[in-house]
This record gives C-alpha cells, structure tokens and sequence, in this order.
C-alpha cells in the first residue's frame, strides 16, 4: 500500500487552496507525514484520514486476503479461512467502492459469477450497497461519540457528514 499513499501525497501537494481550505481549515502545503505515529500532527492525521475515506473499499479486501500491520507484529485473524472466501469476502467489501459491473468480469474468471460455495457475491454486494445508501441517518455517528470526540474536518463540519444529514 506504500505507492497508493505516496500518490495520494504527490496529489495532496498539487491541491489548490479551496480543496485545502476544505480539508484542513488553512491552505498551508501538504508535506509527507512522518512514520511514526508520535509524531504526527492533526494535519498529518486529517491527511492519512481522506487517504483512508477515498482507499478503504481496497484496503478492506486487501486486509481480508493479507491482514495488516499492528504495532509489533502482522495481525489475520482469519487466516485459517481458505484464500477463496478470503478473496470473495474482500471483494464484497471492496465492491462498494467502485461500480457492481466492474467486478463481474473477475467473479466469472475466478468463480462461478452466480455462486460460489452458497454464496452468492453479485446479490451480496448489491445487498451492501443498498444497505450503505439507506443509512444515512443520525444514528450513523451516534450522538454520545460526537460528545466525546470533536469533528475537526472542517469539510466533514460543512457537510454534515458527522451527523449522516446532508447539507443543502
């Protein structure tokens, strides 16, 4: 995942002043947050935190297949489960991110397009979609979080994302 993110920095530093405006609250340059987690800053934190918002449908299947990095050692939880489910279960969760169509091609490839070992991947990722739109509603980011953690996104503050209400 190291190019994706240094990509994302590469772009973050060509963004304009309304997009930093946005994101950050100032339009100060983006600069390449540091590795350790000690050291960052709530800049370096607002970053890495759009590059997850925009990333996170292919860090979830990339997390099923591989799992991640912990602070001392490589954590899966499910790596007994066969790379298969793995992969069909990532894709799923990747699938939200993107357009349905796009992975048909990869499930007849792979899979069997209709099912795959009783599972049915098409309506499973319809299933999430679906389920994705219709919540979005306050109960989304429940109040007594909200209480004790600040939004300090002030494009999240603008829109009402931290609410699950859309801004008009």
């Amino acid at each position: 995942m190291a190019q994706p993110m240094e990509d994302f920095v590469a772009e973050a530093r060509r963004f304009d002043q309304k997009r930093l405006m946005q994101m950050f609250g100032d339009t100060l340059p983006v600069s390449i947050p540091p590795r350790s987690s000690d050291q960052l800053t709530g800049r370096d934190r607002k970053l890495i935190g759009e590059f997850i918002r925009r990333h996170h449908p292919r860090l979830a299947h990339e997390f099923a297949l591989f799992g991640f990095q912990g602070s001392a050692k490589r954590i899966n939880n499910i790596s007994e489960a066969p790379h298969d489910l793995l992969d069909i279960s990532g894709l799923i969760a990747r699938s939200h991110g993107s357009d349905l169509r796009e992975f048909l091609p990869y499930l007849k490839k792979h899979y069997s397009c209709q099912e795959y070992n009783h599972i049915h991947p098409p309506f499973l990722m319809a299933l999430l979609r679906v389920s994705d739109y219709l919540q979005i509603q306050a109960t989304r980011a429940p109040e007594v979080r909200l209480e004790v953690q600040n939004i300090s996104s002030p494009f999240s503050l603008r829109s009402g994302e931290h609410t699950g209400r859309l801004s008009t």
